[in-house]
């Protein structure tokens, strides 16, 4: 913004110039600024006719194009929104329903705890794209070791031999989704992240196909 302003500020002081130049030679000094003739002295000539305004000119271009990055300060501000109000409803549903499973052990209770940890497993799996160094790497494995307790222990509300059956992977396939090209800590770290991945969506459609048999999502 900033930047814009000066640039104009100069380009408009530069039409300043000529213009109050014009009108004072016309008026009072045309005598003494042709003394000099463009045939006499051609570069003096040149330079007390344009010079001010060209160093005005390219001054302005300067600052315009090529001037500092306008700080965070003066850039405006991204307009706010709801969402972390809706994070926070989303978390105190969850932690409610998570209380109520550990305190009846309802089948009910249970399926909508599932339901839920659909969504957050989903929401882990996604996350990976923002992981860029071995620590990221590591809170999220244990954010997924801590999704995979919770998965077992709704299950067990419903069916303990679903549940021993989510546990235990057996061949893990193909992720169902791109795996994400993050940049990590090194070729181990990389290895450790797409196994974790494709384990993590793995469990993501057993509990899809789950879900299914207890007839919650399913289609049609």
């Amino acid at each position: 913004m900033w930047r814009r302003i000066s640039g104009g500020v100069f380009f408009f002081l530069s039409a300043v110039y000529v213009f109050t130049k014009k009108t004072v030679e016309a008026w009072f000094f045309d005598h003494v600024v042709h003394a000099v003739t463009p045939y006499e002295a051609p570069l003096l000539s040149l330079f007390i006719e344009w010079g001010v305004p060209i160093l005005l000119v390219i001054t302005g271009a300067l600052v315009l194009f090529y001037g500092p990055t306008p700080v965070a300060a003066d850039m405006p501000s991204p307009p706010t929104t709801d969402d972390s109000a809706d994070d926070g409803e989303k978390a105190f549903e969850r932690g409610f329903t998570k209380a109520a499973l550990r305190e009846s052990g309802t089948r009910d209770i249970a399926l909508l705890r599932l339901a839920q940890l659909r969504s957050e497993g989903v929401e882990i799996r996604n996350d990976a794209v923002n992981l860029l160094f071995t620590s990221h790497l590591d809170a999220w494995v244990v954010k997924i070791r801590k999704w995979m307790e919770d998965v077992i222990e709704a299950l067990k509300a419903v069916n303990p031999a679903d549940s021993e059956w989510f546990a235990t992977l057996d061949a893990v396939p193909a992720a169902r989704v791109p795996i994400p090209n993050v940049r990590l800590g090194g070729e181990a770290d990389r290895v450790l992240f797409v196994s974790i991945f494709r384990q993590h969506d793995y469990r993501l459609a057993r509990l899809d196909s789950l879900l299914q048999k207890y007839g919650i999502g399913a289609a049609g």
